[in-house]
């Protein structure tokens, strides 16, 4: 989009937010908007421009499909504005990309890592904070889902669930804080903890039937008042 907004929303008075499928690149230049509703999105990658554009998401679900974002072929969502670039309101974002690829981003609503291969590495960086905020759930089905910068914080306010082939963490040199509401490890899944602190909500629960690696690193609960 390089002029205006594409709005999925039917005419005036309609009353249908229609499906919208790219199976290439989203990319949206300086000054521009695409507003998804409760559409079901599906995307190649995303790239959102750095000067007054955004992404206003869709509430229901945006698969991401492949990469490409940026021009190198390594990435499936940049957004170079920052917090006002990408609105997640109530949505998922899903992450299937068949390759090895880089999510930069702050914030996701709920976010789901579900990749190829259990091998296969989705890494995230932050644009300017620090900090990777999910604001409601974090699912990884399959594949591995790491920090850039090892010492960034992620935090997880609703439930992590990571299932059979998936894992989160890679390398044992991250350091940065991890906040989780609740953690489930199933059979086949893998936490690779941070050496900094990993802290669960008051009232969150842990449940570990597969492996967790501790990293020699702390492991605290949040006790209610």
């Amino acid at each position: 989009i390089t002029l205006g907004e594409l709005d999925t929303h039917g005419p005036s008075g309609g009353g249908t937010d229609f499906e919208l499928t790219v199976t290439g690149a989203v990319d949206l230049a300086d000054n521009t908007t695409l507003t998804c509703n409760a559409s079901v999105c599906e995307f190649g990658s995303v790239q959102i421009g750095s000067s007054g554009a955004n992404l206003d998401g869709s509430s229901t679900t945006t698969t991401i499909t492949s990469t490409g974002a940026g021009g190198d072929g390594a990435k499936s969502w940049i957004n170079l504005r920052g917090d006002n670039g990408f609105t997640p309101n109530s949505g998922k974002v899903i992450f299937t990309p068949a390759a090895n690829t880089t999510i930069k981003e702050n914030t996701f609503h709920d976010l789901e890592i579900n990749a190829d291969t259990s091998a296969r590495e989705y890494s995230w960086r932050d644009i300017n904070a620090d900090t990777l905020t999910i604001a409601g759930d974090l699912t990884v089905k399959e594949g591995i889902f790491k920090r850039v910068t090892v010492a960034d914080t992620l935090t997880v306010t609703g439930d992590v669930t990571i299932e059979s082939g998936g894992q989160i963490g890679y390398s044992n040199d991250e350091t940065g804080a991890t906040n989780f509401g609740s953690l489930t490890i199933e059979g086949g899944g893998t936490y690779k903890a941070t050496k900094g602190v990993t802290k669960m909500s008051a009232g969150g629960t842990f449940n570990d039937a597969g492996t967790y690696t501790h990293n020699n690193g702390t492991f605290a609960v949040e006790v209610g008042t």
